[in-house]
Formats: C-alpha cells, sequence, structure tokens
C-alpha cells in the first residue's frame, strides 16, 4: 500500500515533501517510494518541497538521487 497513488496521481513521498517531516520523507523512501516519481501534471517530490519551501525535505530528495532538472508538463524545474 506505501506505493498506491492518491488523487492526481500524487505518492504518499509528494504529501510528506509538503511538510517538515524529514523522517517521514527518509522512511518513505526507505520503503521504496521513487524519488523522482510524478504526479499527472509531471510534479516530482522535489517540485513539492521547493513549491513548499522546505529546503531540508530537498536535501534529503538530493541525497537519494532527485532530479532537479525534470520538468513539469508546463516545462518547469524544480531549479525555476
Amino acid at each position: 500500500r506505501w506505493t498506491e497513488r492518491g488523487p492526481f496521481q500524487s505518492t504518499l513521498l509528494h504529501f510528506a515533501c509538503q511538510g517538515a517531516d524529514v523522517a517521514t520523507v527518509v522512511a518513505l523512501l526507505v520503503h521504496g517510494l521513487p524519488v523522482n516519481g510524478c504526479d499527472d501534471k509531471g510534479w516530482s517530490p522535489s517540485h513539492v518541497a521547493v513549491f513548499y519551501t522546505q529546503p531540508r525535505v530537498l536535501e534529503v530528495l538530493c541525497a537519494a538521487g532527485a532530479s532537479l532538472r525534470s520538468a513539469t508538463h508546463d516545462g518547469f524545474s524544480p531549479l525555476d
């Protein structure tokens, strides 16, 4: 059930990246949630961490291999 997707194809990792709970993000990554998995608009967990201004979460995602250059369907990357 860890890998089930919710509304708009978001994963639990997408939701966890909204807050500053780094331990939850780490636990979800350990359980195999894809660090670069995108929702239906092309948002990765990194996009979510940047949008919600979660620098510690973003550091964890980058350490796990997150791409900061992946673009949403609108063409925006987390670096934008």
